[in-house]
């Protein structure tokens, strides 16, 4: 993590993946590389701006009819969260997850949510 100015937080992470197989044809969903960026802004210690982008590398799956290999596609996602906090023990969020509506697979056959908003309270006991 990089605390680049007092209320400003980055944490970035990345891993390349090398894989020997032994029985199997491919490294069954497991991404070629990953990675991700964290951004927090926090103004005035009452508002949080949470930025989350990642970055999920080229994967491959077997069709459970045929038994073919199918690439999955590298595919991005951006997250944004806004949390408002009253007090130190209770807050109110908005979550916005996919802000750029992309159509991608995680995992074979099950395609993302394209674009999605949450909102919420939190309490503290």
């Amino acid at each position: 993590m990089f605390k680049a100015f007092e209320k400003i937080d980055l944490s970035l992470a990345a891993s390349f993946n090398n894989y020997s197989m032994m029985k199997q044809a491919q490294p069954w969903n497991l991404p070629i590389f990953d990675a991700s960026a964290v951004i927090r802004y926090n103004i005035q210690n009452k508002i949080i701006s949470t930025t989350n982008i990642f970055l999920i590398g080229q994967r491959y799956a077997r069709n459970p009819i045929t038994g073919k290999t199918i690439t999955l596609n590298t595919f991005a996602d951006i997250n944004e969260t806004i949390e408002y906090r009253y007090t130190k023990l209770f807050s109110i969020f908005l979550q916005i997850k996919n802000l750029t509506a992309s159509k991608y697979q995680y995992w074979n056959q099950y395609s993302s949510y394209r674009f999605q908003i949450m909102g919420g309270i939190t309490y503290i006991f």
